[in-house]
């Protein structure tokens, strides 16, 4: 299967059919026959979950159920083809092919999960899974990463960002190049364990085919000197030996023959089965068992891997606690000095009480307009969210009430067509059976009078002729058949005749057909040209009925465009104009570092004004901060740094020692 991507599961099948049945890689033949048990493990050896293999197992086996009845075929009770067809157990390179035309195989081989692969392909081959498990595998790992950036964006400092950054690319590049390889090894192991394992099989299904060949050539080779033996003998011993007893001598000894020959092909040929299907199952499980081994030593490397970096993280998490809760006893010492020297400044204190409680007064007011305006802004988004959402629950219903309306009318449309043909063809195969039924009553009469008699002697006379084409037939063959199966055998040919001659007779007479339109009328077709004419109109009407309604849905749709046109127009005009607002009051204003706070701050250029927080009629856009230099003392790094803004304002700051 690795060497030869290319070709289809069914073709695959067929390969290993020719294994079972010992023909190799020569061309099949329909009576090549193996065992039950054999088309089974064909379909489910390569599968180790439970779950697929008996899903398949159900699947043949009601697949199985589905093959016609094989005994009511009309073949002879002497030839190989009704010995074979009769035994349960033995499946023939014919039957094979019908079972995997039947549904229950069909939907897994020609069904398509991938572009490339079947529903088969997707439960028996691991390599395909391994696949689908490395790319789940691999949006984990990014989910995994976008998760901890975030956390180190809002809770770790800016150094240590940097720092578990440059990291996750080191760690990613290696993990990327570690896979790669991985799986071109893997791959490798496959196509070289596969290809050893199709060669070894061929050698050793060629090498049986040549011995069977070359068996059955002397076994022949000995019958005709047997035969031209016995020959000679009647020639010269004809005059004195019965014809009775001669014939049944000549039957018994070639009965003796073939059963010796078939008996002596069937157990060779088991054995060298037996043999091959031993050989191949060991070597490809012994093969997947590595496989398997080196899959689970590499899962166990990546369970360390991970869980030496949970420990790294934790640590981390853990120096930082304690380094807040270092400065958190710092800042509370710091207040309790604080206190002491407020106390100590009682003068002080009551002229700075009367501020404080304006300013505070004022702070509370500006606190309360801000909290007000952030509301709305919350308010506003939300409104917009859920108008969104009920926009997304109309859209969806409109798409499910059109896709609801096609599918009725399909739905319409072939039930009525259904009608249509199922009529016509229910008065044909009336007429072909009455006439067969007929037929088979005149072969049964010795003797018929009246209208019947004349038609009653051309069958019987149509009987005879067969009956001796089919007795030169057998004689020039060498095989002696009774009378009876021979005359039962022409009966049968003949019947056949009559019922197709009276098929093809029907469809040229006049017949009277009911075509169920969408208005449910009714037409009489009197000849086949008819039925054509009547199909015609048919879809003619389903046509024009189509185009009425598409015309119909694009009336209201272009109304609907004309008026949403609109309301969208409307719309953008009005976001132009507050983008345009928005670009003219963010020139005003200009975007500086603060070096005490570490913060933005906004100065406006006409009035001069300087604040911490961000304009609001800036709304969701950013300004970029000036291209200069300022110093400043890092909290991080501990020392004094050169910055030089010159990055957007969403970007992290660039700090480089002085």
């Amino acid at each position: 299967m690795f060497q030869e991507p290319l070709l289809t599961l069914r073709e695959h099948l067929i390969w290993a059919f020719s294994v079972f049945s010992s023909s190799g890689c020569l061309e099949q033949n329909d009576s090549d026959a193996i065992d039950a048990d054999d088309v089974t493990l064909m379909f489910t050896h390569a599968m180790r979950n439970p779950a697929a293999s008996h899903l398949v197992s159900d699947r043949l086996r009601a697949a199985l159920g589905m093959l016609p009845s094989i005994r009511s075929t009309p073949l002879a009770l002497s030839s190989p083809s009704f010995i074979s067809a009769i035994s349960s157990s033995r499946i023939t390179f014919r039957v094979f092919k019908r079972l995997l035309q039947l549904p229950p195989l069909r939907t897994l081989v020609n069904h398509r999960m991938t572009p490339h692969t079947s529903v088969i392909d997707e439960l028996s081959i691991p390599v395909y899974r391994d696949f689908v498990y490395r790319a789940r595998r691999r949006e984990h790992n990014r989910r995994v990463l976008r998760r901890l950036r975030y956390y180190n964006e809002t809770k770790v400092t800016r150094l240590c960002f940097h720092t578990w950054a440059q990291y996750a690319r080191d760690r990613k590049t290696a993990r990327e190049t570690m896979t790669f390889a991985y799986t071109i090894t893997a791959r490798i192991k496959q196509r070289a364990a596969f290809g050893a394992l199709r060669r070894h099989a061929l050698a050793s299904i060629a090498a049986l085919e040549i011995q069977r060949v070359f068996r059955g050539m002397r076994g022949r080779m000995r019958a005709e000197e047997a035969w031209r033996k016995i020959q000679a003998v009647l020639a010269v011993q004809g005059a004195f030996r019965m014809r009775a007893h001669f014939t049944r001598h000549l039957r018994k000894l070639r009965r003796q023959n073939l059963l010796a020959i078939r008996i002596q092909r069937v157990y060779r040929g088991r054995l060298g089965r037996i043999r091959a299907r031993q050989r191949l199952l060991a070597y490809y499980y012994r093969e997947m068992a590595a496989m398997q081994r080196e899959r689970e030593a590499f899962r166990e490397f990546v369970r360390g891997e991970m869980a030496r970096r949970l420990q790294r993280l934790f640590r981390t998490i853990v120096a930082d606690k304690r380094r807040a809760r270092q400065l958190q006893e710092e800042e509370a010492k710091r207040r309790i000095e604080l206190e002491m020297l407020r106390l100590s400044e009682d003068a002080a204190q009551q002229a700075a009480r009367h501020r404080r409680e304006v300013t505070e007064k004022y702070d509370k007011l500006r606190e309360e307009a801000e909290y007000k305006e952030q509301r709305r802004r919350i308010d506003g988004t939300e409104k917009q969210k859920i108008v969104h959402r009920r926009r997304q629950r109309e859209w969806e219903v409109f798409k499910a009430e059109k896709v609801a309306r096609k599918e009725a009318l399909k739905l319409q449309e072939k039930e009525s067509y259904e009608r249509l043909k199922s009529q016509w063809e229910n008065t044909i195969a009336e007429q072909v059976r009455k006439r067969g039924k007929l037929v088979e009553q005149l072969l049964q009469l010795e003797e018929v009078q009246g209208e019947w008699e004349k038609m009653h002697a051309q069958l019987h006379q149509r009987v005879k002729e067969r009956s001796k084409q089919l007795t030169a037939k057998y004689k020039s063959n060498g095989v002696v058949i009774p009378k009876r199966e021979v005359i039962e055998r022409a009966q049968h040919e003949v019947m056949a005749e009559e019922t197709e001659d009276e098929r093809r007779k029907v469809r040229s007479q006049t017949m009277t057909l009911h075509s169920f339109l969408m208005c449910c009328c009714v037409c009489a077709v009197q000849t086949e040209s008819n039925w054509l004419q009547a199909e015609s109109d048919f879809l003619q009407k389903l046509d024009s009925d189509e185009e009425e309604r598409l015309l119909a849905e694009n009336a209201e749709e272009r109304a609907a465009r004309q008026k949403s046109a609109l309301s969208i127009q409307c719309a953008f005009r009005m976001f132009a104009a507050r983008k345009l607002l928005r670009r003219m009051l963010a020139e005003l204003y200009v975007k500086e570092f603060d070096t005490e706070t570490h913060a933005p701050r906004y100065r406006n250029t006409l009035t001069g004004k300087v604040t911490s927080q961000k304009p609001s009629v800036l709304g969701s856009d950013e300004l970029k901060y000036e291209d200069c230099w300022v110093i400043m003392t890092d909290d991080v790094l501990g020392k004094w740094s050169n910055v030089q803004s010159a990055v957007p304002c969403l970007a992290p700051l660039t700090f480089c020692g002085v």
